[in-house]
């Protein structure tokens, strides 16, 4: 892997941790939950990076499709990551007695803080996958900013505040379980194809002179289609030319839109 995948990870995990230890020697539990999405995001990381190598493996005799959908494993993981953190947090929150939250928590925060930025900076600046994860992982710069506000408040004022922020947090983290269950759950659902593919697929079969009778694409991953289309043929026709186009429109489609297309001729 690139050297700055692995200080991406280095620092994402680094960050948790000082986080924690912040928590753990200065009483703060904002910044104990803040720690807890941030090994929550570092896990979802780890097995996304798995689950998108396995879903670019090519077809083989137990998929012989292809192993696209195995991306989604790297959602199934995000949620049980983020599932686990959810009842953690809870479960310190719901049994926390008064506690006392003193101002050191602010440095551990800060270095927190400045670690994930390194880490979404590289990100943003590998570009493809992990520009989204840079993009993503944006939200764990916000949480600790609220940290931030919750341990100053915490410490000079009173420990209800960093408690308030420790609860802003926890429901965060339930916010993100629905949003990456509800995004899978709608990823799975082989949609149809957008209505811009659909009408490229169209226009270049007609240009070709075929005339089409049925079309179905579905998506099965991202900017990942498979479908089938019906087209008519007259025994008048030159088909040996017709089957050489045919090859020739399934190779464009497959090489420009990543689309696996099966013809099905009906001839008159």
């Amino acid at each position: 892997m690139n050297i700055k995948i692995y200080l991406i990870l280095i620092l994402g995990f680094t960050g948790g941790l000082v986080k924690i230890l912040g928590s753990i020697l200065h009483g703060s539990r904002s910044l104990f939950v803040d720690a807890l999405t941030s090994f929550a995001n570092l896990v979802s990381l780890l097995a996304t990076i798995y689950f998108y190598r396995v879903s670019r493996m090519p077809p083989d005799h137990d998929h012989p499709y292809g192993h696209y959908r195995l991306g989604f494993g790297g959602s199934f993981v995000s949620l049980i990551a983020y599932g686990y953190v959810a009842g953690i947090a809870s479960m310190e929150l719901l049994y926390s007695i008064e506690y006392t939250v003193e101002l050191e928590s602010l440095y551990y925060a800060l270095a927190g803080l400045l670690l994930y930025g390194l880490a979404i900076y590289l990100s943003l600046e590998i570009g493809g996958f992990f520009k989204a994860y840079g993009l993503f992982t944006i939200s764990e710069l916000y949480e600790s900013m609220v940290t931030l506000i919750a341990v100053v408040a915490g410490a000079l004022y009173s420990y209800l505040i960093d408690y308030i922020g420790a609860i802003g947090l926890t429901l965060y983290i339930f916010y993100e379980l629905f949003s990456i269950g509800r995004e899978t759950f709608y990823s799975m659902i082989d949609k149809t194809a957008p209505q811009q593919l659909l009408e490229e697929v169209k226009r270049v079969f007609e240009e070709m002179g075929f005339q089409i009778t049925d079309l179905r694409i579905r998506c099965i991953a991202s900017n990942i289609y498979h479908g089938d289309i019906r087209i008519k043929m007259y025994r008048t026709m030159d088909l040996n030319n017709a089957y050489r186009l045919i090859k020739e429109l399934k190779k464009y489609l497959k090489e420009k839109y990543n689309l696996e297309l099966v013809v099905e001729i009906d001839l008159h």
